[in-house]
């Protein structure tokens, strides 16, 4: 027969085991987050809002309700346009240009706004894509994109959000799972 404390001992290495199991999840997400970030075959975002909502939904990190809800309707908006773009205009998302420089300008931008507060993510991830966007524009590939003309803010704003909103997500997460990890 078993007694109380072996069967307490199995209960404590199964609850481990699965906070294990959905960090590691959570962590798979935010890695799939970047590499869709460069190749747009899905929205990023809703694999890092997904990684967002399962690590806080285990208890790994803690984010407020209202800050899930913000980022929730931000995921619906980029979503919503990924649709309007690939199912409604027919207009799958295949144009990468300037996608990395967007991306690695937001990625530098989060871990500055880091380093300030934690609404500095968002922040430094915005001035992050707008940066990288004004850097692809002055290389000879981005020259048919003219800095602040209709089409940069255009693309700006297909490119751009969708890269700010999963990479603000990836910072906040990222920014809860060190925090944990001083306490």
């Amino acid at each position: 027969m078993f007694d109380s404390s072996k069967i307490y001992i199995i209960f404590v290495v199964v609850i481990l085991s699965m906070e294990t199991l959905f960090l590691i999840i959570g962590i798979l997400l935010m890695i799939g987050c970047v590499f869709v970030s460069f190749y747009p075959i899905a929205p990023a975002a809703l694999l890092s809002y997904v990684a967002m909502w399962i690590l806080d939904a285990n208890n790994i990190i803690f984010i407020s309700k209202n800050t899930l809800l913000f980022w929730a309707i931000a995921t619906l908006i980029v979503l919503l346009n990924f649709y309007m773009t690939n199912v409604v205009q027919n207009q799958p998302h295949k144009a990468t240009k300037g996608l990395s420089y967007i991306i690695i300008g937001a990625l530098a931008g989060c871990f500055t706004g880091m380093t300030i507060s934690a609404s500095g993510i968002t922040i430094g991830t915005s001035i992050g894509a707008i940066m990288g966007s004004v850097i692809y524009c002055r290389t000879p590939q981005g020259k048919a994109t003219k800095l602040m003309s209709f089409n940069h803010i255009m693309y700006l704003a297909d490119k751009g959000l969708p890269t700010i909103v999963a990479i603000s997500i990836l910072g906040i997460i990222i920014n809860n799972l060190l925090l944990l990890s001083t306490l």
